[in-house]
């Protein structure tokens, strides 16, 4: 699959005919933005970190640092400045991730998949 609702994107990836998991980008989806509660950057420049998901069978390889680049070089493609993304406290691998890969803590906020971490990273500063 390649481009979704509004110039967003998603990847599907696959280890020979076995499904190892899926990559999101959402774009142009102001009611998404404005859930995030963020006043700090603009709607215009700002891609939403839909996702990345990976069978367990493939934990601990690097792919979702890996994925989350991918991620990133697709916003940047379409001249984002800015990638928002959410996490759950509950989930300290993608958590450490995240923060390794230069993202931002900027709030905290109760959302329809529980309590959630809110994050940005600059991606004109790759």
């Amino acid at each position: 699959l390649k481009t979704i609702n509004n110039d967003g994107y998603i990847e599907l990836y696959y280890d020979k005919d076995v499904f190892v998991g899926f990559l999101m980008l959402i774009a142009n989806d102001l009611e998404e933005f404005e859930k995030h509660g963020i006043n700090s950057i603009k709607f215009e420049e700002t891609a939403i970190y839909g996702g990345v998901m990976l069978s367990p069978k493939y934990w601990g390889n690097g792919l979702q640092k890996q994925m989350t680049e991918r991620l990133e070089k697709l916003a940047l493609e379409k001249d984002y400045k800015y990638m928002l993304a959410t996490v759950s406290p509950e989930n300290s691998y993608s958590y450490d991730n995240l923060i390794g890969s230069g993202y931002k803590v900027v709030g905290e906020k109760d959302m329809s998949k529980g309590f959630r971490y809110i994050l940005v990273k600059n991606l004109i500063w790759l």
